[in-house]
């Protein structure tokens, strides 16, 4: 289906990108390969999860359906990995097909603490990453911990403490 995708700007916007432009993507109308909500079934059809150990917190810390409003950016549910000690938790989308895509991006939205995952304390990341080869080998993206990516993805550095960002990265690399 096509979609066109709109950033709004509510929040501050990086040094040298104007409203409505990202540096290098053009965000006009796209062709949808997958869209998530996380409003159905978790994970989604296709989807893989891979818990590592969980930890002590609030519950245990592998990914899943979020149903509290406060962890979701629109609708009722989300996708959320509560917090932990020392996890590894990957939430993977399917295959996906880009050899007939001149220009692909993956767009998302989130959220976390600058304070626990950043400075002063680097209790966490959060990562992007795509596999060629079927998982064996991984290339990063993206990461909330890297200037260069968060600004360069549409966000702000540094960025606020529990603020939602769309993120937007270019996979024509990998087209």
């Amino acid at each position: 289906s096509d979609v066109y995708k709109r950033q709004e700007y509510s929040k501050k916007i990086p040094v040298g990108v104007e409203p409505g432009e990202h540096r290098g993507i053009n965000l006009s109308k796209q062709n949808t390969l997958l869209e998530e909500g996380f409003e159905a079934e978790f994970p989604p059809t296709g989807w893989d999860t891979i818990m590592g150990p969980s930890s002590p917190g609030y519950e245990p810390a592998h990914w899943r359906q979020s149903d509290a409003g406060i962890y979701n950016h629109s609708g009722d549910h989300g996708a959320l990995c509560p917090w932990g000690y020392n996890l590894d938790e990957w939430l993977i989308t399917p295959g996906l097909d880009l050899s007939d895509c001149s220009n692909a991006f993956i767009s998302f939205w989130w959220e976390s603490s600058w304070y626990w995952h950043v400075d002063p304390y680097d209790h966490g990341d959060l990562f992007v990453q795509v596999s060629t080869d079927g998982g064996t080998t991984w290339d990063t993206l993206w990461t909330f911990g890297d200037s260069a990516m968060v600004v360069n993805s549409g966000g702000v550095w540094p960025w606020d403490n529990w603020t939602w960002y769309q993120a937007t990265l270019n996979l024509s690399a990998y087209a």
